[in-house]
C-alpha cells in the first residue's frame, strides 16, 4: 500500500514538472563559437539585405519554340526565368511575386509570369507564351494551385 501511495506521489510531481516547464520559457545558452550568424527574411519586394535561397530548376517547353527553365526560392516570394542553352529568350530575370486571386503572379524587368496548376504564361507588353514542364524523372513539375 505504501509503495502503490508512494509511485502515486512520484507520477504527480513528475506529471506537474512536466507540465510547468512546458509553460516557461526555455533559456538559452550563449555559444562559444566565434562564428557569426544572419538571419535573413525574403519578401515580395526587393532588397540588397534580403538574399533568397533557391529550389532545384525546372524546364519549360513553350509556344514558338522557346524553352526556358524557372527557379523559384525556398519561400516561393520569387522566381528566376532564363533561356535554355545559346538562346537569348526569354532573358534572364528575377521576378516578384504579387497578389493573385488564383495561382500565381510574378513581376519584374518588364515580365509578368502567371501560373496556374503546372501551366504558365510568360508575357511582355501586349505578347505571351503558354508553357508547360518538360517531364523530369529527377523531380515533379512545380504546381502553382489556382
Amino acid at each position: 500500500m505504501i509503495i502503490v501511495a508512494l509511485l502515486v506521489i512520484i507520477s504527480a510531481g513528475v506529471l506537474w514538472y512536466v507540465l510547468q516547464g512546458s509553460t516557461k520559457p526555455v533559456p538559452t545558452v550563449p555559444s562559444t563559437s566565434t562564428a557569426t550568424t544572419t538571419t535573413t527574411t525574403s519578401t515580395a519586394t526587393t532588397s540588397a539585405e534580403a538574399t533568397p535561397r533557391y529550389l532545384g530548376m525546372h524546364t519549360y517547353q513553350c509556344d514558338k519554340e522557346v524553352v526556358l527553365t524557372l527557379t523559384p526560392s525556398s519561400d516561393t516570394n520569387f522566381i528566376k526565368i532564363a533561356p535554355v542553352g545559346t538562346a537569348t529568350y526569354p532573358p534572364a530575370s528575377t521576378l516578384a511575386r504579387k497578389a493573385s486571386p488564383t495561382g500565381a503572379r510574378f513581376e519584374g524587368e518588364g515580365a509578368v509570369l502567371t501560373a496556374r496548376g503546372e501551366t504558365v504564361t510568360l508575357g511582355e507588353g501586349d505578347s505571351a507564351i503558354t508553357c508547360s514542364p518538360i517531364p523530369s524523372s529527377n523531380a515533379a513539375p512545380l504546381n502553382f494551385g489556382g
